[in-house]
C-alpha cells in the first residue's frame, strides 16, 4: 500500500503537501495630497509620527478617505433627511362602456316585456314634459343607420305625423330584431322607443303585450295628439309583423 500511493501520488495529488494560502496583503494605506504614506503600526512617537514622505520635516496629511453614501430609499428627502410617505399612484378608472355611434341602448333580448316597461317608467316616469321631449330626442340619436334601399311603401307606416319605416331585421331563435327610421328627431325617439320595447322578443311575447301599459310611461300625455297617434300606429305596425312572422313559423313547422 505504501509503494502504490507513492507510485500515484504524483499523478492525483495524493500525498502531497498541502499549498499554503498566501498571507493576506496588508490593505493599502490612504494616499493623501503629498507622497506621504503612513505605515501601519509605526510609532507615534517617532520623528515622523508614523509617516514617511519626500520632506521629513513636513509630513504630508492623509485626506480621510469619503464613505460612499447609501443610496437615498423611495421616499427619502435628502434636505430634510426623513423619509416621506410617497402616494401610491392612482389606478385609472374603468373605462365606460361605451357604444358605437348608432347603437340602440337596448336591453338584453333575455329581458321580459313588463321589466322593460318598467325599466322605461323609471327612466321617464319622473321627468317634466320638456325633459320627456330631450330624453325622447336623445333616444333617436341612437337609432343606427337605416338602409336607403329599404326605404320603401313596403316598410312605411302610416298614420304618423312624419315619415317613419319599420321592419323586421332579422330572426335568430325565434326572437324578432327590428329596425328602424324616422326624418323627424321627435318620432326618431318614438321609433326607439319601441325598438327598447319590442327587440329580441318573440312574436307570441309580442302580441300577449298589453299596450295600456304604456300609459303608465307618461309619453302620451307629452304628446301631441297627432304624435300620440302616431306612437300608436307603430304599436299596432309591430304587431302585424310579429303576427306575420308568427303564422310564417306555424306553416314552416306545419301543422
Amino acid at each position: 500500500g505504501q509503494r502504490v500511493m507513492e507510485h500515484w501520488a504524483p499523478t492525483v495529488g495524493l500525498c502531497a503537501p498541502l499549498a499554503m494560502a498566501p498571507a493576506p496583503a496588508p490593505p493599502k494605506a490612504a494616499v493623501g495630497s503629498g507622497a506621504g504614506v503612513c505605515l501601519p503600526g509605526a510609532s507615534s512617537s517617532s520623528s515622523h509620527g508614523g509617516c514617511y514622505g519626500d520632506s521629513p520635516s513636513a509630513p504630508t496629511a492623509l485626506a480621510p478617505s469619503s464613505p460612499i453614501p447609501p443610496k437615498a430609499p423611495i421616499g427619502h428627502s435628502a434636505r430634510h433627511g426623513y423619509l416621506r410617505a410617497m402616494p401610491s399612484a392612482p389606478s385609472p378608472p374603468a373605462a365606460p362602456r361605451v357604444l358605437p355611434r348608432g347603437a340602440p341602448a337596448a336591453p338584453p333580448p333575455a329581458a321580459s316585456l313588463p321589466a322593460r316597461v318598467a325599466a322605461l317608467r323609471q327612466e321617464l316616469g319622473p321627468l317634466s314634459q320638456e325633459s320627456r321631449y330631450h330624453r325622447l330626442m336623445a333616444m333617436g340619436r341612437t337609432l343606427p343607420a337605416y338602409p336607403p334601399h329599404l326605404k320603401v311603401a313596403e316598410h312605411k307606416v302610416s298614420g304618423c305625423q312624419s315619415t317613419v319605416f319599420l321592419r323586421v331585421r332579422d330572426v335568430v331563435d325565434g326572437r324578432m330584431h327590428f329596425e328602424g327610421f324616422s326624418d323627424a328627431l321627435i318620432s326618431a325617439g318614438l321609433v326607439a322607443l319601441v325598438l327598447r320595447l319590442y327587440d329580441g322578443q318573440t312574436p307570441g311575447h309580442i302580441l300577449q303585450h298589453d299596450t295600456a301599459s304604456l300609459q303608465t310611461l307618461g309619453i302620451f300625455g307629452s304628446l301631441s295628439p297627432t304624435r300620440a297617434q302616431g306612437l300608436a300606429s307603430m304599436l299596432r305596425y309591430v304587431k302585424e309583423l310579429a303576427l306575420k312572422d308568427l303564422l310564417r313559423q306555424q306553416r314552416k313547422t306545419g301543422p
